[in-house]
């Protein structure tokens, strides 16, 4: 046999080798989150308002939405195929699986929401709610609502020992709302002048005397006198800029009908 023929022979048998051994590992990976897909089932609350999935019910799509978003945002500690595969596959080989055999709700994931900076930049409007609370349908019970466009900051939300902080909940169903704020007023003390009066205002006759940040924005701690404060003087503000607890420049809803879910995320306690 010639040279020339081994050496064919040789790269054949390597590509074939290649092939059904990345086969191997596809129908492993599509095999485990077909039936991790399927034990979760019965826990799984987490939905997306689309023709995929109606109302609050379990679906199969919106479990592959949020799975498909822990992994590209590279949650190791939260994505089922990351927890167990990230050790034996390398990322790429991973991500290739999945955008092969679950295409559809991977674009959509890429379309639809923001990852991490590394993966997605492009979706700069979007906010993040993070609650040991989770499973509300909407934002209207509260007056007052806090948001952030930082979804690692929304994360430690999910904490009962940072939300309790302002709401006093005890630890319960963990979860991240994704939305948009349908605001039209925002109150803006650091870049607008008359809005820097109309704190000092408050601050004055009204407030209990704490200065802005110095960020230049009220303290969260203001936020809900503040609005009260707007209401008694007909101003129509109907949101507010503000730095939270922790140092992070934060947003507050005023009112109802100021928030538009786009998705609700279920934090799962513990991979199986």
């Amino acid at each position: 046999m010639g040279k020339d023929m081994k050496l064919r022979k040789f790269i054949v048998t390597t590509i074939r080798e290649y092939l059904n051994e990345n086969t191997d590992n596809s129908n492993e990976v599509v095999s485990f989150i077909n039936n991790q897909m399927m034990k979760d089932k019965k826990e799984y609350r987490g939905h997306i308002p689309t023709k995929y999935n109606k109302g609050s019910e379990w679906s199969y799509f919106s479990w592959l939405i949020d799975e498909i978003l822990m992994f590209l945002n590279k949650k190791y500690s939260t994505s089922y195929t990351l927890m167990k595969f990230g050790k034996k596959y390398d990322y790429d080989t991973l991500e290739n699986i999945i955008k092969n055999n679950f295409k559809q709700e991977y674009e959509y994931v890429l379309q639809n929401f923001t990852l991490s900076e590394s993966v997605n930049k492009n979706n700069s409007n979007l906010f993040y709610h993070g609650t040991s609370d989770f499973g509300f349908d909407d934002f209207n019970k509260n007056e007052v609502n806090y948001f952030t466009n930082n979804y690692e900051y929304a994360e430690k939300y999910i904490n009962p020992a940072y939300s309790a902080l302002r709401s006093g909940k005890k630890d319960g169903i963990k979860g991240i709302y994704t939305v948009k704020l349908n605001c039209k007023n925002i109150f803006d003390t650091k870049n607008n002048i008359q809005h820097k009066r109309i704190f000092l205002d408050y601050t004055n006759n009204y407030g209990n005397m704490t200065p802005l940040t110095d960020s230049g924005y009220p303290d969260w701690s203001d936020v809900e006198n503040l609005a009260e404060y707007f209401d008694e003087k007909k101003y129509k503000f109907d949101c507010i800029i503000l730095q939270d607890a922790f140092g992070e420049i934060s947003y507050a809803t005023i009112g109802k009908n100021k928030v538009i879910i786009i998705y609700k995320q279920l934090i799962k306690k513990q991979i199986l």
